[in-house]
C-alpha cells in the first residue's frame, strides 16, 4: 500500500487496456480512486472539476497533444508524470524535466515514478 495517502489520479490515457492495467496496479498499490479520460478536452474538464492528487499523462490521445495539459499542471503545481510509447522529439518544452516512462514499464517502476513525484517532490 505504498499510495494510500494518494485519493485522486488523473490518467490521460485513449488505449483501453492500457488504462485498465494502470488503473489495477495503482489501486493494488493504495491509490483510493482512478479517473481515466480519453481526450484533452475531458482532461481540462477533470482538472478544473476536481483537482487530481497527481496525474499520468500520455503524449499523444485522441484528440491531440497533451502540452498544454503538461503546461497547465506545471502552473498548478500537480504532480505528473509522463507515460508514453510515444518519444518526444524534444521539441516540446511542456515535458522538459517530468518524470518519464516508457510503454510498457512494470508494475514497480510506474509505482516509483508516481511515488516520487508525489512524495519526493519532484513536480515536472
Amino acid at each position: 500500500m505504498q499510495l494510500s495517502h494518494i485519493n485522486n489520479v488523473l490518467h490521460v490515457e485513449d488505449e483501453v487496456l492500457i488504462a485498465l492495467d494502470v488503473e489495477t496496479t495503482l489501486l493494488e498499490a493504495g491509490v483510493k480512486r482512478v479517473n481515466h479520460v480519453a481526450t484533452r478536452s475531458d482532461a481540462f474538464m477533470a482538472i478544473e472539476s476536481s483537482r487530481p492528487d497527481a496525474v499520468i499523462l500520455d503524449i499523444e490521445v485522441l484528440d491531440g497533444s497533451t502540452a498544454g495539459i503538461a503546461e497547465l499542471l506545471k502552473a498548478r503545481s500537480i504532480p505528473f508524470i509522463v507515460y508514453s510509447g510515444s518519444a518526444s522529439d524534444g521539441s516540446e518544452r511542456s515535458y522538459v524535466g517530468a518524470v518519464s516512462l516508457d510503454k510498457p514499464a512494470t508494475d514497480a517502476d510506474l509505482v516509483g515514478a508516481l511515488m516520487s513525484v508525489v512524495t519526493g517532490g519532484l513536480q515536472a
